[in-house]
């Protein structure tokens, strides 16, 4: 890597060690002087470029080209003309060789127009696109045009317009390159010039920086469709993917965000810190007391001070990634822990429940008549087979490491800790451990579908973020709870375990959460589920816990939810083990892809050990062609 020292002057030598870099295909990485930047991912048809104007300001639109695979931003000034040009010139030399032709794109705003007295102006596009006529590619026009066209901003109206122009340059700066050039080296020059809508139209200078965040993200696409375009057409190489031209050098601000966004979210274990220590206890309580009187649970005391992490999460410099999809990111981790950082802080407050809704959100109408759909099937009554006892917990503990052993033949790496505790109702996964309550009792015939649940998806999809070069894969984007319970419910019907009482009571779930976001007290809850839906008491009663802990978790709708949602993912066609590359949402599966094609993400290091298994192929070939719910249902407990 060419180190960071300014290019004072653009020596002839320091262009010929920047141009042997690109002819070896070594990446560039160099500041200039007095201002700007040359980054140059690998060997690539195309260039985004951005010249400060001399003679006004321009703040933030700079942003608008880092983050690609290639840009340079340049000082406009008449000084620094004749070294950019040379520096420029270099560049095209090199990779026009390799590839026949080369595309330049460079990026200016709009500057305000002087009208007559009395005139007043019209709407001016958001994008103007200026290319040379006879000579710019028209297909890559278009492309660029239809790009831009579709792209969707937030109280921003999104118009395009094409025009011709005999050079392609900003108001009051000289072309990059001369014809001449241009035709020797077969490279193509585009100007897109941008209304500046995401600055304040009174002073011209306060950023709005959501709008311009969403004008990055939506050019960045736009740019990677039209190289895509330009590529194919224009060049012998042919990418695979549009996203396979996106950036796959990640700098170093990107690490060090990634890794203090996830050391916060390590320390904030939302699953423990909202679940009662005490259930089992309650539960005696609750019985004795004919479930008349409301449980009275305990809490974890909190393991941080919430003003104090707050702090330390926004003193983490997110605004310094360049790479629009991944600052996306970072920004969404950064405001979902907020809000978990205040949901735990607000445990037995009113305040809970909203917090709640705003992280694993509400029940609409057709999940809750999906779920009561469910609860009014009835079972197949079947007598109890004593030869199928239920396990405890040291019994289900060897079964969860041998399993766990499996892996670990495949990847010695694989070693996450089971233990068992007694202040923890069930079984679950926190931080890459497998814990079981010590008064777990486990049907024999269930064993195999709940370790699939927590090893073959939770701990799996753990260890394989472990494995991602972002930490954010391993402690889980935003909104990743939903797709990791889809998957750990449909694991348990891939195995042969699913049941119908296993599925009314995750729409059990459904209806404790709804009740709950309602207003619906404890008892209420538990009576409704008992009395009208015929659920055990037992059950019940933790299903009513769960949905009412810390003051109301709307988190247990999305078992239901996220299942329902991966069988449309699969009816659609979506790949399944793309979904263990690690721990993120349904939103995210197309970022996810977009990183796998950069090559910034890699495949899943483990895939479940029962997909090795026939049974379960031929059942993940079934859901693609659809099914219902109730057709997840074991053989033998199909509903009458």
């Amino acid at each position: 890597m060419i180190g960071k020292r300014p290019l004072r002057g653009h020596t002839l030598e320091q262009i010929r060690e920047i141009c042997g870099r690109l002819a070896a295909n070594q990446p560039v990485r160099r500041s200039l002087s007095p201002w700007g930047r040359l980054h140059i991912d690998r060997q690539l048809p195309f260039l985004c470029v951005y010249r400060r104007p001399p003679d006004y300001s321009d703040q933030g639109t700079d942003r608008l080209v880092v983050g690609e695979a290639a840009y340079l931003k340049a000082s406009g000034d008449a000084g620094s003309k004749k070294r950019l040009t040379a520096l420029l010139k270099g560049v095209v030399e090199v990779l026009s060789a390799k590839f026949g032709s080369f595309l330049i794109i460079e990026i200016w705003i709009a500057r305000p127009v002087s009208l007559p007295a009395g005139r007043k102006p019209g709407a001016p596009p958001l994008f103007t696109i200026v290319s040379q006529k006879n000579r710019t590619p028209v297909e890559t026009i278009e492309t660029l045009q239809g790009e831009l066209e579709m792209m969707h901003l937030p109280d921003v109206t999104t118009s395009v317009l094409v025009v011709d122009r005999k050079r392609v340059k900003p108001p009051d700066l000289t072309p990059l390159l001369s014809k001449k050039t241009c035709d020797t080296f077969n490279c193509h020059i585009i100007g897109i010039e941008v209304n500046p809508v995401y600055r304040n139209p009174k002073n011209g200078v306060a950023i709005y920086p959501e709008i311009r965040s969403a004008i990055h993200r939506g050019l960045s696409a736009a740019l990677k469709q039209t190289f895509f375009e330009f590529s194919r057409n224009h060049t012998p190489r042919h990418p695979p993917h549009f996203h396979a031209l996106g950036r796959r050098a990640v700098v170093k601000a990107v690490w060090d965000v990634d890794k203090r966004l996830a050391g916060v979210s390590n320390q904030i274990d939302v699953k423990l810190l909202v679940t009662p220590t005490n259930t089992n206890e309650q539960w005696q309580h609750f019985k004795a007391l004919k479930y008349k009187r409301h449980p009275n649970f305990s809490y974890r005391p909190l393991p941080f001070r919430p003003a104090q992490l707050k702090k330390i999460l926004y003193q983490i410099p997110v605004e310094k990634v360049e790479d629009p999809t991944l600052a996306d990111i970072f920004e969404q981790k950064r405001m979902q822990l907020d809000r978990m950082i205040t949901l735990v802080q607000d445990r037995n407050t009113f305040g809970f429940l909203p917090e709640s809704l705003q992280l694993y959100g509400d029940v609409d109408n057709q999940l809750l008549e999906t779920a009561r759909t469910i609860l009014s099937l009835k079972r197949i009554r079947k007598r109890p087979n004593p030869a199928s006892p239920a396990l405890n917990a040291d019994e289900f503990r060897r079964l969860a490491e041998e399993e766990i052993d499996g892996y670990r033949q495949q990847l010695p790496a694989f070693d996450p800790k089971v233990r068992i505790q007694r202040d923890i109702p069930g079984l679950f996964v926190s931080h890459g451990r497998l814990l079981i309550s010590a008064t777990i009792r486990v049907p024999e015939d269930r064993a195999n579908a709940l370790i699939q649940h927590e090893i073959g998806t939770h701990l799996l999809t753990w260890h394989n973020g472990v494995t991602q070069p972002l930490h954010l894969m391993n402690s889980g984007l935003p909104g990743y709870e939903e797709l990791q319970e889809g998957l750990a419910v449909l694991s348990e019907y891939l195995v042969g375990g699913m049941t119908l009482t296993r599925l009314q009571n995750l729409a059990a779930r459904v209806v404790a959460v709804y009740r709950r976001i309602h207003n619906r007290s404890f008892i209420e809850i538990f009576n409704e589920l008992t009395d009208e839906f015929r659920v055990a008491r037992r059950i019940a009663f933790y299903t009513a816990m769960r949905a009412c802990r810390g003051g109301g978790l709307t988190k247990d709708a999305i078992y239901l939810q996220g299942l329902v949602r991966l069988l449309e993912h699969l009816r659609q066609g979506g790949d399944f083990t793309l979904l263990f590359t690690g721990r993120f949402g349904y939103d995210h599966i197309p970022v996810i892809e977009e990183l796998r094609w950069r090559k910034v993400l890699g495949p899943p290091a483990l895939l479940p050990r029962y997909l090795d298994t026939e049974a379960a192929t031929e059942k993940l070939e079934r859901l693609r062609t659809g099914v219902n719910l109730t057709d997840l249902l074991a053989h033998d407990d199909r509903a009458a």
